[in-house]
């Protein structure tokens, strides 16, 4: 479950909240001040400044441990479903595991030149093309845990996953091929290999770039 909040009004309804909870503790420690038969007016004002420190930390810890900041374009990926942004920038409170994908990659698909042998007319770019991100909550796992610092936390990393679970497969198959052909020529056949590689969540898509000196 994803509970999402345009990051303005995640602001209003935090402050809304810090100024009722500091005024209902201020108002119970009035009480037990009184109750005490405390007339002391300054412990009365360090104890009112005391509660709204420990407020304002306790909503500063909640936001930074618990919500998470996206922005516009960007989805996210849990296991049930995939939540697109559609807020300049929002705050979101999710229940289980998720990644984010960034906006950048909900626009186009994330992908690299390869050279051929023949790079007169240029290299061959192929990029994945995700049909389902949820299995990526996997990959997003193994990535935490072996190379955390490449990548901003939640916001999954597909020029890592690119690199482990695509690159040396794609290199393979374009060696395979005839080293004199052009990429126009090579394409073909190119395309009918990499169709063998790919799952249901994922493709490939080809396609000639052509150098500029």
């Amino acid at each position: 479950m994803v509970f999402l909040f345009p990051s303005w009004l995640f602001i209003v309804l935090g402050v809304f909240l810090v100024a009722i909870l500091c005024g209902l503790f201020s108002f119970f420690v009035s009480k037990w001040l009184k109750k005490k038969e405390v007339k002391d007016k300054r412990f009365e004002n360090i104890a009112a400044f005391v509660i709204v420190i420990i407020v304002i930390a306790s909503a500063w810890f909640v936001k930074e441990n618990m919500f998470v900041t996206a922005f516009e374009g960007s989805m996210i990926v849990t296991e049930e479903k995939e939540v697109e942004v559609n807020y300049s920038s929002a705050e979101f409170l999710a229940f289980s595991d998720f990644i984010i994908i960034d906006y950048l990659f909900t626009q186009m698909n994330y992908g690299e030149e390869f050279e051929i042998g023949n790079d007169e007319d240029g290299n061959v770019r192929v990029a994945v093309v995700i049909n389902d991100h949820k299995p990526l909550l996997q990959y997003m796992k193994t990535y935490e845990d072996e190379d955390f610092q490449r990548f901003a936390k939640h916001y999954f990393p597909f020029d890592l996953y690119f690199e482990r679970e695509h690159a040396s497969i794609i290199n393979d198959i374009i060696q395979q091929q005839d080293q004199n052909n052009s990429c126009e020529q090579l394409l073909p056949s190119l395309e009918q290999e990499l169709q063998k590689k790919e799952e249901q969540y994922f493709e490939y898509e080809v396609a000639c770039t052509i150098e500029r000196g």
